[in-house]
């Protein structure tokens, strides 16, 4: 992936993206009241994937990726969160891969209902999500930037500077359709700025890697055209109020960190550090962050490294460390579960997993097909180093049980390489994964690589030990369940 070993933001075998909508929300002015009113989030979700809608609120304005609660959702489809009006700044909504966004200025109760991956708005929020589309504060940065559009820096720089223009004339036609109040419009012209920036600098990094990193001889030739430039898009950036606020300051901030490598080194350093690769990212911030700025980078950084599975040992002492240098921080206590997440997990003295036996002696599919024929196979093809596989693994937990009750076997067919087994087990027995486990030797692997583009990938294999079909991911639950009753 983007953050180590040279990857895309998938695997090797690249998993096309479910579509995610990045949901902007309300901005609430605070009242000077000395009495905390509530303002009340509620909706309606029609045959709901999951038991939950996931509500991520902002801290005094700033954007803190691990702040969600989970809000359940009953028998009748229907969710409800009391917020007090001190709520300021990007609240998102989430309904299993659907996420809704609200924009208001003074009403207390909003309403956002899902129908399967269709949100439903009232006529005044939909204009909003409407006028925040156009901005193009919805679109997701990897997928919106095209480096090859534009192949020299000066038609790269204007492109950007009118795309800017544009956005920011869009905003003053709304400032009086919708009637923004100053302080609205003011947060919504810096997120812009922030959002143009990001694309600027997703575009130089990918032009990079692109048409500059395998040719030595042209490195200098973009250090020259395009190294200042790049560096002023974060001094002007660091300098934006809304900086913390922005939802995508992890990724842009991972970027200022490859640009600096290359001004160092002339190359990218993924993996070369002997500290896991987000606590170097960390570290990174700390040397070269404005102070202002660390608190909420490091959080979120923190937050991206546990919620990708990351679970090393260091994460302990790294937060101690946090809570030296932000002892009032009130992120503190919301990072606390996570930390736990990691001292629970390194605590194997009763952790155990199934392995397959022999396992290092199956050569083929057919051979291991046979070892179960009589019983319904659901396969995760899967590697430790997949982000996508492991996010993945956490439905498979919450799953396993009603797999269990259907009479499904759940394999978990790693393709890691020899070289890796060690830290395999140790993985496997620290997620507590129920089910049979086993890693490809050179000879499956070279199978599985033979017809498998890309992983995740999972497998239906029938009674009969020889029909393979194409399964659903676990995250897919009510999919996947129907869809492993067809092969019972």
């Amino acid at each position: 992936h983007e953050y180590g070993g040279g990857r895309t933001h998938h695997c090797e075998r690249r998993q096309p993206a479910a579509i995610i909508v990045f949901l902007f929300s309300i901005f609430v002015v605070i009242s000077c009241k000395s009495k905390v009113e509530e303002n009340q989030l509620s909706g309606n979700v029609i045959n709901p994937s999951d038991t939950k809608v996931v509500i991520n609120l902002p801290i005094d304005g700033k954007f803190f990726e691990g702040n969600n609660i989970d809000v359940p959702i009953d028998s009748e489809g229907n969710y409800s969160l009391s917020m007090t009006n001190e709520v300021d700044g990007l609240i998102t909504i989430t309904n299993h891969f659907s996420r809704a966004f609200i924009f208001s200025f003074s009403k207390k109760k909003y309403v956002v209902n899902f129908d399967n991956e269709k949100v439903i708005y009232d006529t005044d929020e939909q204009k909003i999500v409407d006028l925040l589309e156009k901005l193009g504060l919805l679109s997701d940065t990897h997928n919106a930037v095209d480096a090859e559009r534009y192949t020299d820096i000066e038609s790269k720089n204007k492109y950007y500077s009118d795309l800017l223009t544009e956005k920011l004339k869009l905003l003053d036609i709304a400032r009086k359709d919708l009637v923004l109040s100053d302080s609205v419009y003011e947060k919504l012209k810096n997120l812009v700025l922030l959002k143009i920036a990001d694309f600027q600098s997703t575009d130089y990094f990918f032009t990079f890697r692109l048409f500059y990193e395998n040719t030595p001889e042209k490195k200098n030739e973009f250090l020259q055209n395009y190294l200042s430039k790049w560096e002023e898009i974060y001094q002007v950036s660091f300098q934006n109020p809304e900086f913390s606020a922005y939802n995508e300051q992890s990724t842009f901030l991972s970027r200022y960190k490859m640009m600096y490598d290359i001004k160092q080194t002339g190359s990218l350093q993924f993996g070369t550090s002997a500290e896991p690769y987000f606590i170097s990212e960390i570290n990174f911030f700390r040397n070269n962050l404005p102070p202002n700025l660390l608190e909420y980078a490091w959080a979120n950084m923190v937050y991206q490294g546990i919620s990708q599975q990351q679970f090393e040992r260091e994460w302990i002492d790294n937060f101690e460390e946090f809570k030296k240098q932000f002892p009032e921080s009130k992120l503190i206590n919301l990072l606390k579960p996570y930390i736990d997440q990691i001292v629970a997990y390194n605590d194997n003295s009763k952790k155990s997993a199934d392995f397959v036996e022999n396992y290092q002696q199956i050569n083929s599919l057919e051979e291991l097909f046979q070892q179960f024929q009589g019983k319904t196979l659901y396969i995760d093809l899967w590697a430790t180093w997949c982000v996508p596989c492991r996010k993945e693994l956490q439905y498979s937990k919450e799953n396993h049980h009603i797999l269990e009750e259907m009479g499904v076997v759940s394999i978990y067919l790693s393709i890691d390489r020899d070289n890796a087994d060690d830290a395999w087990k140790e993985l496997v027995k620290n997620l507590e994964l129920k089910g049979l486990h086993l890693r490809a030797n050179s000879l499956l692997s070279k199978e599985i690589s033979d017809i498998v583009e890309e992983i995740p990938y999972y497998i239906i294999v029938g009674k009969d030990g020889k029909k393979v079909w194409k399964a659903k991911r676990p995250s897919d639950k009510r999919e996947l369940f129907e869809q492993l009753k067809l092969y019972l």
